[in-house]
């Protein structure tokens, strides 16, 4: 249930017969562009403003070149569907996020990427290996959506979290999820 959920979601997003979705608050959630993407960067070190994540990306523009060429990298791979939220008054972006589809039978990658200069990398390593990890052993192979998201406060509040919510809060397989990961 819970992926035929997502899919159909998912294939609406890219149906021609729809251009664009409304979020409360105004905003309408779009597939993201590579023009998109320098924008997205700004939004996400904007959002993530913590000790942790200025030690992780400090605001270089190796750092900022990486993160473009990441979210550039990813953005046509398979089963990746990028969104932005605009709003309908302004036509600004309030932030993005990523969907990766189910990939059943396929156990999460826990490979870490090389980091960019000027980047903390035995804090990056640590921190993203443990999540890559925790990743792949709570998951293993049974097939789940994932998140990856770089939001402002405003898309949080807005509507792209409540919105994917409505669609998946029915699916028990997202609470028995959610039990096994408050538990660690």
């Amino acid at each position: 249930m819970l992926q035929s959920s997502i899919s159909d979601f998912c294939s609406r997003l890219s149906s021609a017969s729809r251009k664009y979705y409304l979020l409360p608050m105004a905003f309408a959630l779009l597939p993201l562009q590579e023009s998109d993407i320098p924008r997205c960067v700004t939004i996400y070190f904007a959002a993530f403003q913590n000790p942790h994540s200025l030690g992780c990306w400090p605001r270089t523009p190796s750092v900022r070149a990486w993160w473009e060429k990441m979210i550039n990298d990813e953005l046509h791979a398979p089963g990746a569907r990028w969104l932005k939220a605009v709003s309908v008054e302004s036509g600004s972006i309030a932030g993005f996020i990523k969907w990766q589809e189910s990939k059943p039978g396929v156990v999460p990658d826990a490979d870490l990427p090389e980091w960019p200069q000027g980047a903390d990398s035995s804090l990056c390593n640590e921190t993203f290996g443990a999540w890559a990890r925790a990743h792949r052993d709570l998951m293993g192979s049974r097939g789940h959506w994932c998140k990856f998201s770089g939001v402002s406060a405003l898309i949080v509040a807005g509507g792209v979290v409540d919105a994917t919510l409505q669609i998946l809060k029915s699916s028990l397989q997202i609470r028995i999820s959610k039990e096994k990961v408050l538990d660690r």
